[in-house]
């Protein structure tokens, strides 16, 4: 299966684990992971002061994608995907801006001809390849190991169920993929009150105590609820929910007691994949304390 692989700006920039880990996991099922050449922002930030700025960014990202041998452009951030996705539906829609965004493509010899699947790391594991599917790999490894003493809450991340008006990699009011995905490696997971809650990160820039405060009171929630850590999928997410001691510090909410980490980073852990090679040692939370429970 060759997969384009687009990383946007964060994860190659600042959250390397979820890079490392993908690139360790994803070739155990067969995939070919092609990097995007050539590639720029998706225009997010900008989709707030240019708009035609961001829809041709997120636009450019497409059209790079079809100039490469795959049919699946791979998103690994949660924002990138709902960019990209949102300007394909527009790009499909509006006729008047289709045509000017082919215009500004021209430019670099670039053309959307809308052959290209775009999946989220989450669809593409859940319905490209399937729990199934992962969970034969996982039982025919010799260094499979069951995760079986660990309790996971899965944090979905906002921009993955929305908007609902444009395709999503997960239904908006009862997401289950990630949960599915967290089963098959032998650890236990259940759906509560707040899982579809806000991490607080895209209030950090400008209200960073109400954004702790935010993030503060989810993982106080799943703290409570028992859980032993928390998965997430997105690069933003994680990089507010592993915040547990400057959350702690900032909210006087004590949430040091769980882990964050991606669930690329679990599913390696339960291939017996070496800890290092997943990028664990660069995670914040409190892994060590979840690597001793495992072994």
């Amino acid at each position: 299966m060759n997969v384009v692989l687009y990383l946007g700006c964060t994860i190659p920039t600042q959250e390397y684990a979820y890079e490392l880990s993908a690139r360790e996991v994803l070739p155990r099922f067969d995939v070919n992971l092609i990097d995007l050449q050539n590639a720029a922002c998706c225009g997010q930030p900008l989709k707030g002061i240019d708009n035609l700025g961001w829809l041709y960014l997120a636009s450019r990202i497409i059209a790079l994608a079809e100039q490469q041998n795959a049919e699946t452009l791979l998103v690994l951030c949660n924002g990138c995907h709902v960019s990209i996705c949102e300007a394909k539906h527009i790009i499909e829609s509006d006729e008047h801006l289709r045509k000017k965004i082919a215009e500004m493509l021209a430019e670099e010899d670039l053309e959307i001809k809308g052959h290209i699947r775009i999946r989220h790391l989450l669809d593409f594991l859940h319905d490209d390849i399937g729990p199934q599917k992962i969970k034969q790999v996982l039982e025919h490894s010799q260094d499979f190991k069951p995760l079986e003493d660990l309790k996971l809450a899965a944090h979905y991340g906002c921009h993955i169920i929305r908007p609902s008006s444009i395709e999503r990699p997960d239904e908006l009011d009862d997401p289950s993929k990630l949960e599915a995905l967290i089963e098959v490696t032998g650890a236990s997971t259940a759906k509560y009150p707040e899982r579809l809650e806000c991490c607080g990160a895209p209030m950090l820039a400008t209200v960073d105590k109400e954004s702790f405060q935010i993030s503060g009171n989810k993982l106080m929630a799943i703290q409570n609820r028992g859980f032993d850590g928390v998965i997430t999928v997105c690069p933003f997410c994680e990089r507010m929910l592993e915040r547990q001691e400057a959350i702690s510090r900032v909210t006087g909410l004590d949430v040091t007691g769980i882990f964050s980490m991606y669930y690329t980073q679990l599913l390696g852990l339960a291939m017996g994949i070496e800890s290092e090679q997943l990028g664990l040692q660069l995670n914040m939370s409190s892994i060590e304390k979840m690597l001793n429970k495992i072994s």
